[in-house]
């Protein structure tokens, strides 16, 4: 099987999917966190102003829940990106590892039938193509040799 020419040329392959990797092993933590109701904490209406702790709390919770629902929106079109540019084989590994249920990568090779080194060097791929894919306003990801950082976008 051949290996996928990456959009940014001379990538360290290795950093850039341990950044992805990385990035990606929030996304079940930020989706949940993103289903959470946006609550204006309005509280009961008493006359008084709410205390300036009380207020400045849900403030931090609204703008959690928004910022982790841009996350997870940034993350999924990524994920599709990939889908569309590497195909359903690297798509598939990133939903099983990171975006859905969790699956052993034994049982992932075993759905696409792939050898242990296959199904490694696609995982690499996939996680650079997300890599590639995702705003790099959540964190640069790629990495290009030399050491050197590189913005995607």
């Amino acid at each position: 099987m051949r290996r996928p020419q990456h959009v940014i040329p001379n990538i360290d392959t290795k950093a850039t999917a341990t950044n992805a990797a990385a990035m990606l092993q929030n996304y079940h933590r930020m989706r949940a966190i993103a289903r959470r109701p946006i609550v204006t904490g309005a509280g009961p209406l008493t006359g008084m102003p709410a205390s300036a702790p009380e207020a400045g709390r849900t403030e931090r919770h609204m703008v959690e829940a928004i910022n982790a629902r841009a996350f997870v929106d940034a993350a999924t079109q990524a994920a599709q990106t990939v889908r569309e540019v590497y195909g359903e084989e690297k798509y598939t590994i990133l939903k099983c590892l990171y975006l859905g249920a969790p699956v052993t990568a034994e049982n992932i090779m075993l759905r696409l039938g792939m050898s242990n080194t296959a199904y490694y060097h696609a995982k690499e791929d996939a996680l650079v193509g997300f890599a590639e894919a995702f705003p790099v306003d959540w964190g640069e990801l790629l990495v290009v040799s030399g050491g050197d950082r590189h913005e995607s976008n």
